[in-house]
């Protein structure tokens, strides 16, 4: 499980940084090809959405804290 955790973490690391977020290859490269996602507004996005809409967003500044996965 430790090494599953430190893999997940690293590929969220790197989909945080600007260079990837603004990269249709690199998100391509990261993201699924079935990811959904459910946003907060109740959105429901999918990677094709990802990929027009997040490289053309304003820069973010993330800091993850308390990082665990539960595996389902």
């Amino acid at each position: 499980m430790e090494q599953i955790e430190k893999t997940i973490f690293q590929l969220e690391e790197r989909l945080q940084r600007p260079d990837v977020r603004k990269s249709v290859e690199g998100l391509n490269d990261l993201i699924s090809e079935d990811f959904i996602e459910f946003g907060s507004s109740g959105q429901v996005y999918n990677k094709e959405d990802v990929l027009v809409n997040l490289p053309a967003s304003p820069e973010i500044k993330f800091v993850m804290i308390d990082f665990r996965i539960n595996i389902l």
